[in-house]
């Protein structure tokens, strides 16, 4: 089953939700934070896949993206998207009824749930990070990353990159879906953007000690996107104790749906369900 609704940020913002719900009780609960430029709908056959085993899955829009509202494609304030995911927490409370709640983040979600976990400490159960964002792809000049604070500052607007599809996933049929799909965001990314992302990556490993929950990474060697070095780096420097770090040879971005997707899918749901 599935429901969709919405919720109302501090800053007055309506963000699109979606649940996927299980047949039977949920044995737990999974909170889903989509990438940059995507949206939830895009997550219905992973969604899925979790549901099948007794996990229900909430997820949202973020703001500017897909059906929520908010300027599109732009970042104006990291910890903004911290404070959206505080309210949305508050939003699905009542339907957790104290069963165990596991993060998940794909790309610039994955960022999002490393500082979600580090700034707040939440009793979550683990973490799933699928491809997480935390780091730049070497086809970003480096100069441009040194003088991106004063860009955003100058010219907040600027565009200074954009997100090719085409390093999505190695099935074409998933990179022709996401060009053409209308609630995606095909823009390029701004320099405040750009700014915000970097300090967020900057801070997560300035506190990267405060990241102790159970958590599982899984990234692609071939990620263009991406780099699969800020996951490996992660696993090597985060305080966890319960760990893993599972890197797919010659795998793209969104592993959810590239050529290793039953592999990834199978790995996630047995991992999420040995911690209940």
């Amino acid at each position: 089953m599935t429901n969709t609704g919405s919720f109302t940020t501090t800053g007055g913002l309506r963000l699109y939700t979606r649940a996927w719900l299980p047949s039977n009780t949920p044995a737990a609960h999974v909170i889903l934070i989509h990438g940059y430029g995507d949206h939830c709908g895009r997550y219905e056959r992973f969604a899925r896949a979790l549901n099948d085993a007794s996990l229900a899955v909430h997820s949202y829009d973020q703001r500017g993206f897909g059906r929520s509202q908010g300027k599109r494609g732009y970042v104006g304030r990291f910890n903004d998207l911290l404070a959206d995911l505080d309210r949305f927490l508050q939003v699905v409370e009542p339907d957790v009824h104290g069963k165990p709640v596991f993060m998940l983040g794909q790309s610039f979600g994955g960022l999002i749930t490393v500082r979600y976990a580090e700034t707040r400490q939440p009793g979550f159960s683990g973490l799933v990070l699928c491809s997480p964002f935390l780091g730049f792809s070497e086809t970003i000049p480096k100069p441009l990353l040194q003088l991106g604070k004063y860009i955003a500052r100058v010219a907040p607007w600027m565009p200074v990159s954009k997100v090719e599809a085409k390093g999505l996933s190695r099935r074409p049929e998933v990179v022709a879906a996401a060009d053409q799909d209308p609630l995606g965001y095909h823009g390029t990314v701004r320099a405040r953007t750009g700014a915000e992302m970097q300090k967020a990556v900057e801070d997560a490993f300035n506190d990267i000690s405060r990241l102790s929950l159970p958590l599982y990474i899984v990234h692609g060697d071939a990620d263009s996107i991406v780099p699969v070095s800020g996951s490996q780096r992660l696993y090597a420097q985060c305080a966890s104790t319960d760990k893993t770090l599972r890197v797919f040879p010659g795998g793209y971005h969104e592993l959810w749906q590239d050529l290793d997707e039953e592999t990834m899918v199978t790995g996630v749901r047995e991992w999420l369900r040995q911690r209940l």
